[in-house]
């Protein structure tokens, strides 16, 4: 499932509601709020793809085409001990917190999804994720969260159909992402 939407939209649905069914802790949001830029029309003439990315796009989508298997994603050792380490610490967080816990209830696990997608995009036939694909994922869904977060501190949240709700009212405060930020070259 992949979406956009205006973000007041967003701000409307995160409440308690949205939290409480589960819907929100599935999401990894992504937000940017800088300027619109101009579409450039030239564009296109312009860009070339780098060198063999049409070849494997080409050979993933073929892949796909002609396989019905599941292939399983691995971990690396040591990205499945950061993996742990996430569990664990999500675990101790969710179970310490009386209220509001719901919205880091799938954190972790949304963290092993998009390291997954990062590592089947570099290797579609035997994709397993590496200690930098997984801090690069964690920070790209600690960002989403983060600004989650803000966006219920500022009390934009709930707006309209939902409870407002802030992050005041979650026990499991989230934590600045160690590693690579968002954005940052992973491969």
């Amino acid at each position: 499932f992949a979406g956009d939407t205006q973000p007041v939209t967003y701000k409307r649905i995160l409440g308690t509601g949205q939290i409480d069914t589960g819907f929100l802790p599935r999401m990894v949001p992504f937000f940017y709020y800088g300027k619109r830029s101009y579409h450039n029309k030239d564009s296109v003439n312009h860009k070339v793809p780098p060198p063999g990315m049409l070849a494997k796009l080409s050979d993933i989508v073929q892949y796909c085409r002609m396989s019905d298997a599941v292939v399983n994603v691995k971990l690396s050792p040591e990205a499945q001990q950061l993996f742990d380490d996430l569990d664990r610490e999500y675990t101790d967080r969710i179970n310490e917190a009386s209220h509001g816990a719901e919205l880091l209830n799938r954190a972790h696990m949304n963290v092993v999804k998009v390291a997954a997608l990062v590592a089947v995009g570099v290797n579609h036939i035997s994709p397993e994720v590496s200690a930098d694909m997984f801090r690069w994922a964690k920070a790209t869904v600690d960002q989403g969260l983060k600004e989650s977060m803000r966006i219920m501190d500022e009390g934009e949240a709930g707006e309209g159909e939902t409870e407002a709700f802030s992050s005041d009212d979650l026990d499991a405060p989230i934590v600045e992402s160690e590693g690579e930020g968002v954005g940052d070259e992973i491969i």
